[in-house]
């Protein structure tokens, strides 16, 4: 039963990463599972976000997607649409965000991922809803 269930978590990420609403509408039949997590920490909404998928997200967020869930390096949706400079994901994601501020293990931001590869569009973005300007090292 777990090989199924890798399998099936398998193939909620791939959709999600490839931006497939009508397989995720067929894998996601309760509300629950889009939330699940994969070996890493990765949820669907995280997939979508990281890749720009705006129509998926917003999907995602219908369905109950946590936007504040975590992976194992403590990144989150936010901070992989930033990363990426995903401008319009940014944007559906802010205002569903609880800590735009919030650190990764290393202790970096959304906007210190926009700022590192050089989306200064995003870290704009960011500072207008909020986002703080400081090193990782800072305490929180």
């Amino acid at each position: 039963m777990p090989f199924l269930k890798k399998k099936y978590i398998g193939h909620i990420m791939s959709a999600a990463q490839r931006g497939d609403i009508s397989n995720l509408l067929i894998l996601l039949d309760k509300k629950k599972e889009v939330n699940l997590k994969d070996r890493v920490g990765m949820t669907a909404l995280m997939y979508a976000a990281s890749e720009g998928h705006t129509g998926t997200v917003r999907f995602l967020l219908d369905r109950g997607a946590d936007i504040n869930m975590r992976n194992k390096n403590d990144t989150t949706a936010l901070m992989l649409a930033a990363l990426n400079g995903h401008n319009d994901t940014v944007t559906i994601l802010l205002p569903k965000s609880t800590d735009i501020n919030a650190r990764d293990t290393e202790g970096l931001t959304a906007m210190q991922y926009a700022a590192y590869e050089g989306h200064y569009a995003t870290v704009e973005l960011l500072m207008s809803h909020g986002a703080k300007v400081f090193s990782q090292y800072d305490k929180p």
